[in-house]
């Protein structure tokens, strides 16, 4: 550096010489650059480090505002009753949940367990309208996450120590429960949220297990039987029918799993990961994007710092080798890749930033 250039240096404000440094770090990345009409949108599955509900929708607000996608974080922290397994259950209407040493037990009685998770969902939401109340600008979109009605028949059990699985009538009564609480739910959330359209994602982590038929029974000596394919497709379309009907927007989160996409062309979106995926595997991908659905992509994670020109090309790649053109990346929303849950606080909103 010539001696002129370091006295003009010298005089540069702390926030010029940030953005020079921005501006270098860019350079790095073999200016990557596309044009506006192929932005990406980012948004995280939902979790979140903590347990103070306020500091945490306060950071993810900060972070994916508009025109990314905010989401009711869950603080599983503060106990069995603020997972998304409890949210979830607070929404039953006409079915209880007790907490017992082996999981959550559905009766139709009164239980505590099922009160404290209603109540923490409740008291969540208050602090969601708190935050946006206090926002300039309102939200356009905003996300609410649940466990979705399979891996709910895989996670909650009945009065006789058996998983919900187990019983076509229980499954049954479990999903329509849920489809009759949601209206109240989404309905407190447009409250808090107003003028915003609503995205509601059910997390399906268990959907490939149920499908083959690999969910241990109670006692763990055999599995249960693997669920039918027509179950699975009349559960997705009349859940989905019933978020419509809400005037929102259902995704189906499947993690990792490899999912028939004929199981998925119901949801408005499919939130999956795709690290380790072959082209083979793309190839269902592509399906997806053709037939005009949105992909949230898991990219990012938390636990190891990637260049964005490395995110860029695990897409991007990908992408151009089975023939989708640019112009429809647009249909993509990116996520993390692992549980922000058990990030450090302060790490949680760099990776959030780092997917914007």
């Amino acid at each position: 550096m010539n001696r002129r250039v370091a006295d003009s240096y010298k005089i540069l404000d702390e926030n010029e010489r940030a953005l020079l440094a921005d501006l270098r770090a860019q350079a790095l990345e073999h200016d990557i650059n596309f044009e506006p009409k192929f932005f990406v949108q980012a948004t995280a599955l939902g979790r979140w480090p903590g347990e103070d509900a306020v500091d945490a929708v306060t950071r993810v607000r900060g972070e994916l505002g508009d025109p990314h996608l905010s989401y009711l974080p869950e603080l599983s922290q503060r106990g069995f009753q603020a997972t998304t397994l409890a949210r979830t259950i607070a929404t039953f209407e006409g079915l209880e949940a007790d907490g017992t040493s082996a999981g959550w037990r559905i009766n139709s009685g009164f239980s505590q367990e099922s009160q404290w998770a209603r109540h923490t969902f409740a008291s969540d939401i208050n602090v969601l309208a708190d935050v946006i109340g206090k926002e300039s600008a309102k939200p356009r979109e905003l996300k609410i996450q649940f466990v979705g009605p399979l891996s709910l028949s895989a996670q909650l059990y009945l009065t006789n120590g058996e998983r919900v699985l187990s019983d076509v009538g229980a499954r049954r009564d479990m999903r329509d429960s849920l489809i009759a609480g949601l209206e109240d739910q989404l309905k407190s959330l447009r409250e808090a949220a107003p003028g915003a359209k609503l995205i509601v994602q059910f997390d399906e982590l268990d959907m490939v297990s149920i499908l083959e038929g690999t969910i241990a029974t109670s006692s763990g000596y055999r599995t249960l039987r693997a669920l039918r394919p027509h179950e699975v497709h009349e559960n997705f379309d009349v859940l989905t029918q019933a978020v419509r009907q809400q005037n929102a927007q259902p995704v189906i989160n499947v993690g990792p799993q490899v999912v028939p996409v004929s199981f998925l062309q119901p949801f408005e979106a499919v939130a999956q990961s795709v690290q380790g995926y072959k082209d083979s595997d793309w190839e269902k991908i592509a399906a997806l994007v053709e037939a005009g659905q949105r992909l949230w992509l898991a990219t990012v994670n938390p636990h190891a710092k990637q260049s964005v020109r490395t995110l860029v090309d695990s897409i991007f790649g990908p992408w151009r080798r089975v023939g989708l053109p640019a112009a429809q990346l647009s249909q993509i929303s990116l996520t993390e890749s692992a549980s922000l849950e058990h990030c450090r606080l302060e790490d949680a909103p760099a990776v959030l930033a780092h997917l914007t």
